[in-house]
């Protein structure tokens, strides 16, 4: 991959806190989810490896002109059929974290109170949900841009619970949407797996992806 220019952690807050502003008062993310509404995503994995560690594969997808990548965790399956969602299974399918892009959210007109990005978030968990429980709320941080997170569990049909941490982040690629579901008893330890796709995700900026090569030095 050519090398690309280092933007400053300075200017990428700046864009990320523009992008929240637009997404909080339900305007949606003009330059991200409006034109992934119109051009599906399209998904490329490139195994990385470095001598004496077993090798990653980093998942590199671009939406029109804008480009992000994370690291799958070692030994997940990964489907990246749907053009706006990318699937990561655990070898033993109870664990699933999926990376999706979502819809702007519509926008509110007249009298009604505009919805910050966390309510619009919460109302769209409790409508894919019902019945579930939000247990807490907070924020997570992906390519140098925040946005609200949600712990909750909700009962399957077939029996028993299933809990889920879901991270929106709105980006220049557009709002994503990073969800780990799986058992209430696995879900400690999947969190794990899901805070390094948080950890490893980088946005491009104009077109361009920078992205951290891994190393066995110190």
């Amino acid at each position: 991959m050519p090398a690309v220019k280092i933007i400053s952690r300075v200017q990428a807050l700046v864009l990320c806190a523009g992008l929240f502003l637009q997404t909080a008062h339900g305007e949606g993310l003009k330059a991200g989810v409006a034109g992934t509404n119109a051009s599906p995503i399209a998904t490329q994995l490139e195994p990385e490896s470095v001598p004496g560690f077993q090798s990653v594969t980093r998942v590199v997808t671009s939406a029109g002109t804008n480009k992000f990548a994370f690291f799958a965790p070692r030994n997940f399956r990964i489907d990246a059929s749907n053009p706006r969602k990318i699937s990561l299974t655990s070898p033993d399918d109870m664990t699933f974290i999926t990376v999706q892009m979502l819809p702007a959210f519509a926008k509110q007109t007249g009298t009604q109170k505009k919805k910050s990005l966390r309510e619009n978030c919460r109302e769209l968990l409790r409508a894919e949900h019902p019945g579930g429980k939000i247990l807490s709320e907070f924020t997570r941080t992906a390519g140098d841009c925040s946005g609200p997170a949600f712990d909750l569990q909700w009962q399957v049909p077939a029996g028993g619970l299933q809990a889920a941490r879901v991270a929106f982040i709105p980006t220049v690629a557009g709002l994503l949407e990073f969800k780990l579901s799986t058992k209430p008893d696995r879900f400690h330890a999947a969190t794990y797996k899901f805070n390094n796709v948080l950890l490893s995700f980088r946005v491009s900026k104009n077109g361009k992806l920078e992205v951290v090569r891994l190393s066995n030095k110190l």
